[in-house]
């Protein structure tokens, strides 16, 4: 009887032993396809494996399609490929929020540990998309978010608890993280051309490094009116004409507050350090763009009275000394630009508006000239509403 039992034992730890050695061959036959199935995907091109992912994507198969990036990222980070990381690391997050329960707020925490991970020049563009999928979210959910209060002892991981100023500073301190390495500003953005797009040719000059394109995707944000919070009783104002001054003497002012939160500040600060990084540049029109940029900043956020001469002042000089540049046009547009706004307030009977009368016959003639110094064809002037 003993045998017995001791022969149903012996049987019972073969067949676990067997069954256990067939689950170790199964799960090794499946580690082996699926180590083919990456070497397969290892010498696939990038183009190759972007062209299943779009065919998949428009016959309406995310699931197919993440599949495939989840390769494409596995490759890109072997190969240390910065450019398809960032590419794979957004298709990612955008399939992941599509498919998943509560999907874009555990794409953006999970976009947060890839960026804990990054490395340079990966985590600062990394940083800078975050920072934009934190705006993203509060944007979208603000309807909710905004009758919360500031979450305290909450679980800070969990953003369906956030309140406005938590997705605000979050926000700000990702766009000044991204731009807080010194080394973005030698990286050339043509190296990461296969993921940008400009809107033409002249794009590249305007936007020639990495920190170019970090540092105007942060001031875009903080010159956003619609970010502002309750603003404290020493907030930061723009309400010196200095500010309207060209753009060397503009980078040299100390522009202090004691408005530490405020973003019309960070943004004059940034606005500073990009003037300062083109002033010397043999081609002029990234200075030239970011100044314009710069005044109608100021222009419109202005608190105080004759922005329009302060503002019509330092155009005219700007188009003087960049007469021979072709973005001069884009100046005198704006100067024609300021005459059309004016003209409407031309009153015969008021002799304080009687200069206004000859107002568009002036814009006219400042697109004319523009048109001639620059060669182009014509010059698009739109009232500012």
């Amino acid at each position: 009887m003993m045998n017995n039992k001791r022969n149903i034992l012996t049987i019972a730890f073969v067949a676990i032993t067997l069954l256990g050695f067939s689950i170790t061959l199964s799960s090794y036959k499946t580690y082996q396809n699926k180590q083919k199935s990456m070497l397969k995907f290892m010498n696939d091109t990038y183009p190759e494996l972007w062209a299943k992912v779009d065919s998949l994507d428009r016959i309406g198969q995310p699931k197919s399609a993440l599949e495939i990036v989840d390769k494409i990222y596995e490759k890109a980070t072997k190969e240390e490929n910065p450019t398809q990381i960032i590419k794979a690391t957004f298709y990612m997050n955008r399939y992941n929020a599509m498919l998943e329960e509560d999907g874009l707020a555990k794409a953006i925490n999970r976009m947060s540990e890839q960026v804990e991970k990054a490395s340079f020049p990966v985590k600062p563009i990394l940083q800078s998309m975050l920072a934009e999928a934190y705006h993203g979210y509060f944007t979208n959910q603000q309807w909710k978010i905004r009758n919360r209060s500031t979450t305290v002892n909450f679980d800070k991981t969990d953003i369906q608890t956030w309140s406005e100023k938590d997705f605000v500073d979050k926000t700000i301190e990702l766009y000044l993280a991204s731009l807080s390495d010194e080394r973005i500003k030698q990286v050339k953005l043509t190296d990461f051309s296969e993921i940008l797009y400009y809107a033409d040719r002249d794009g590249i000059a305007l936007r020639s490094t990495l920190y170019d394109f970090l540092a105007h995707r942060a001031v875009d944000y903080f010159a956003n009116e619609q970010t502002y919070l309750t603003q404290p009783a020493y907030q930061f104002t723009i309400d010196k004409s200095e500010y309207f001054a060209e753009a060397e003497a503009f980078s040299k002012l100390k522009i202090e507050t004691k408005d530490t939160e405020s973003l019309k500040h960070k943004a004059m600060l940034l606005y500073q350090d990009l003037i300062k990084m083109h002033l010397n540049d043999a081609d002029k029109s990234a200075l030239i763009d970011v100044d314009l940029k710069r005044l109608s900043f100021v222009y419109n956020n202005y608190n105080g009275v004759g922005k329009n001469n302060f503002y019509e002042a330092t155009l005219q000089n700007m188009q003087k000394r960049y007469l021979d540049n072709p973005m001069s046009a884009e100046i005198a547009a704006l100067i024609a630009n300021l005459y059309i706004q004016d003209a409407p307030k031309f009153n015969h009977n008021i002799s304080d508006a009687k200069d206004y009368k000859w107002h568009f016959k002036t814009a006219h003639a400042i697109a004319t000239d523009a048109i001639k110094n620059t060669q182009i064809q014509s010059v698009q002037v739109s009232v500012k509403r």
